[in-house]
């Protein structure tokens, strides 16, 4: 019993004085892809980090899923998942801090999930570095990175250099490679440096109103922005149709008005063709009475006088 009691001792001693092992991310599920996103300077004057993690297909969820980032930033900004529709929402997470690295467990619901912090930059004078080590991770499939380069940047330099890059739709340039399941597993590191003469914000500029480059500005315009506005324009063009049409039957009725007041006025009133019929016409060869508009005697035939 007593040798029993040693033996426990001594592993326990064993065990405090073993080194400490270094600190990795304990992944339960398969993660296919991690791609570490680096957006310098872009709505704080410091490096916004994003993992953005895939998990395997066939993953069984809800599942746990813990990643590492730098204990020296605090906790993340933001830690979200995609719901149904493919929207980010919020994901309950929880931080351990252990040495130099704080492990974030984050509940998962769905296959894709984003976690977000902010580190800080080496600033001298216009240059600007950062470094970003990824300690490895258990389960990590393959590890890329993606670096978007702050407006008004020059001389950008990465290690490892990029295979691609692109300019996007935000107008922003975008640097890319893929580093391989071996950095992912054993860890790396990605050096950036870059030269910016302004302390602007990508985020504060791409919020103004996109300015259209000289190349394009006699392009065919997007007709899309003018839909809203076709049923008023349709309905101002049947208003001003409608007006003409009732000034023209206004001035119609008005011109038929005139006419037959005007054509009444020509013809004799009652009274004058009165005073015509009463002033007898006699022949003057047998006397007999004949109207006005007798030309011959109705008796004798004689020609009447006028």
């Amino acid at each position: 019993m007593h040798r029993v009691k040693r033996w426990l001792v001594l592993l326990t001693l064993l065990g405090l004085s073993a080194p400490a092992l270094p600190v990795r991310a304990q992944t339960s599920p398969s993660i296919t892809e991690l791609q570490v996103a680096l957006w310098p300077e872009y709505d704080r004057r410091s490096m916004l980090v994003i993992y953005r993690v895939h998990l395997d297909p066939a993953t069984e969820l809800p599942t746990n899923v813990s990643l590492p980032i730098p204990a020296s930033v605090g906790d993340p900004a933001a830690v979200a998942m995609t719901d149904s529709t493919g929207a980010l929402v919020n994901a309950q997470f929880t931080p351990q801090v252990s040495g130099e690295w704080t492990t974030i467990s984050v509940q998962a619901e769905s296959l894709t999930l984003q976690i977000e912090y902010y580190s800080p930059l080496t600033l001298d004078g216009q240059l600007r570095r950062f470094t970003f080590e990824w300690p490895g991770a258990d389960g990590l499939r393959n590890l890329s990175y993606e670096v978007q380069g702050p407006i008004g940047s020059d001389q950008v330099t990465l290690v490892p250099p990029p295979q691609s890059q692109a300019a996007r739709q935000d107008g922003l340039t975008y640097y890319m490679r893929d580093l391989g399941p071996d950095a992912a597993l054993s860890g790396t590191q990605i050096e950036l440096s870059y030269v910016k003469a302004t302390s602007d914000l990508s985020a504060d500029l791409l919020s103004l109103p996109p300015t259209r480059p000289e190349s394009t500005q006699g392009s065919t315009p997007d007709l899309r922005q003018y839909l809203p506005w076709i049923p008023l324009i349709f309905g101002i063009i049947l208003l001003a149709a409608g007006g003409v049409w009732y000034l023209r039957l206004s001035r119609a009725a008005g011109a038929t008005t005139g006419r037959q007041r005007h054509r009444t006025s020509r013809l004799a009133s009652p009274q004058e063709v009165g005073e015509i019929d009463a002033s007898p016409v006699f022949c003057h060869n047998c006397g007999t009475r004949a109207t006005a508009s007798d030309r011959f005697c109705r008796t004798c035939g004689v020609r009447l006088r006028q």
